[in-house]
């Protein structure tokens, strides 16, 4: 069970409201609350041991070794709470009809993402300075190689035009990345809400 009082009066709520407000990395919670980073480490564990937020590492690397580890909150519900409901809502009357269907779009966009990486249980993000992929998964290729597959994934329906931009950006990041050298093959994929379809299935 989580308690609710932690060191300094840190607390599960206010760790989460951290993470709603964009503090993904250990480092920026301690600073947006006021403390020093090991003292978050047991209520993250807490958190982790309870489904209620999930830890992710950049693709490809270790997680006994890397320090690149980002949190984000489980759950859609109480993402939403958090990430849109929590920071806005005394001023949500004044926000115009987009800047509301933004905020909402930007969490749907979240959730989208995840659903798609779930379609590849070895999918995961990956980040690098300022460089991110939306996924990266190991597929086997036609020379019985590994096949790194990078995909973008857009909550919208692109024209084909759109895609092929992205497309493009997507191959030039990749040549800049660290993984760009340590795969002999690469296929690029550019997923939007048609994904749906398949998530339906």
């Amino acid at each position: 069970m989580l308690r609710d009082e932690g060191i300094s009066g840190i607390n599960a709520i206010s760790v989460m409201e951290a993470i709603g407000r964009g503090a993904e990395k250990p480092s920026e919670m301690a600073v947006r609350l006021g403390t020093v980073q090991t003292n978050l480490s047991r209520l993250l564990q807490q958190l982790l041991d309870a489904s209620v937020l999930t830890r992710e590492i950049p693709f490809g690397e270790s997680a006994r070794s890397t320090k690149k580890t980002r949190y984000s909150i489980q759950d859609p519900a109480l993402r939403f709470w958090f990430r849109v409901f929590s920071p806005h809502r005394t001023r949500w009357h004044r926000y115009t009809h987009a800047q509301k269907t933004k905020l909402l779009n930007d969490h749907a966009s979240t959730i989208f993402e995840d659903c798609c990486r779930q379609l590849h249980p070895d999918a995961s993000r990956y980040w690098e300075g300022d460089l991110e992929f939306d996924s990266v998964r190991v597929d086997g290729s036609e020379s019985g190689r590994e096949k790194a597959v990078v995909s973008e994934v857009k909550w919208k329906r692109l024209s084909d035009r759109e895609r092929a931009q992205i497309e493009n950006r997507l191959r030039a990041d990749w040549r800049r990345s660290a993984l760009g050298s340590r795969f002999s093959e690469v296929a690029f994929q550019v997923l939007d809400t048609t994904a749906l379809e398949q998530l339906a299935e």
